[in-house]
């Protein structure tokens, strides 16, 4: 009820939204086909939900028209810590272009 999940229409404060619409997809596009993965995208973009995909990087291709940010998650060949690194989805496409062209 807090966070506006019961209300038929969305209530707002300074034209914001205040209902609670994150959802976090852990590998769930990891076994399923290309087109299955866009309808899901797709259904989540028209539901206006704010999404953490976390998915293996060859299925990157299929949520990169649904992203603004990459964050890249590294462990230590130890295994005592790991980085994040955070990049665009433009400055990702475009390095994507370059390689492909050379």
């Amino acid at each position: 009820y807090q966070f506006g999940l019961t209300h038929t229409e969305p209530t707002t404060l300074n034209g914001i939204h205040k209902s609670f619409r994150f959802v976090v997809i852990d590998e769930a596009f990891s076994r399923s086909d290309d087109s299955n993965a866009r309808y899901a995208m797709e259904l989540f973009k028209n539901l206006d939900l704010q999404l953490l995909v976390i998915t293996p990087k060859d299925k990157i291709n299929v949520i990169e028209s649904y992203i603004d940010t990459l964050h890249f998650v590294s462990i230590s060949p130890a295994g005592d810590y790991s980085k994040v690194i955070s990049v665009a989805i433009e400055d990702f496409q475009q390095k994507h272009r370059d390689t492909a062209t050379v």
